[in-house]
């Protein structure tokens, strides 16, 4: 018996540390095509202002669409941003 006391304990030990490391260090926010969710923001925003070029348009068409294709799974990162205090 002792012996596989000691393999279910490996066991249980390996699935807790594999879930604490799993939640360190998965990413905070949304990515896509391997960017996070406040770079499409950033890309978004800096588009917007100035001279519109036809380079800043398709920056602007490209974070747009990108943002939509997050879709509602952007809703808690982007309160979690709303509720932020600089």
């Amino acid at each position: 018996m002792g012996k596989a006391r000691r393999i279910v304990f490996a066991i249980v030990l390996l699935v807790l540390l594999g879930g604490l490391a799993w939640e360190v260090l998965r990413p905070r926010e949304k990515m896509y095509e391997g960017r996070p969710l406040s770079y499409w923001l950033k890309r978004q925003e800096d588009a917007k202002y100035g001279l519109v070029t036809p380079e800043k348009q398709k920056l602007r068409e490209q974070a747009d669409e990108t943002i939509r294709q997050i879709g509602t799974n952007a809703l808690p990162e982007l309160l979690r941003m709303l509720r932020a205090r600089d």
